[in-house]
């Protein structure tokens, strides 16, 4: 699985030649749409590793206490 960091990255350039046809205020805003979109995305699977990270340490916890 590759690291958040080059999916975002990798996304990040899929997305900007996608929107390499718009011109002006439309492709400003839509710019502004992806990139929220993605630091969303950064927030959501930084969450989701400390959650799968803790889930983890409490099955350890559980398997020695068995």
């Amino acid at each position: 699985m590759h690291a958040p960091s080059t999916i975002t990255q990798r996304n990040e350039k899929q997305f900007t030649q996608f929107l390499i046809c718009f011109r002006g205020n439309v492709m400003e805003n839509l710019l502004e749409v992806v990139e929220q979109f993605l630091s969303l995305s950064d927030e959501k699977l930084e969450e989701l590793a400390t959650k799968n990270h803790l889930l983890r340490l409490q099955e350890e916890r559980e398997e020695k206490n068995a």
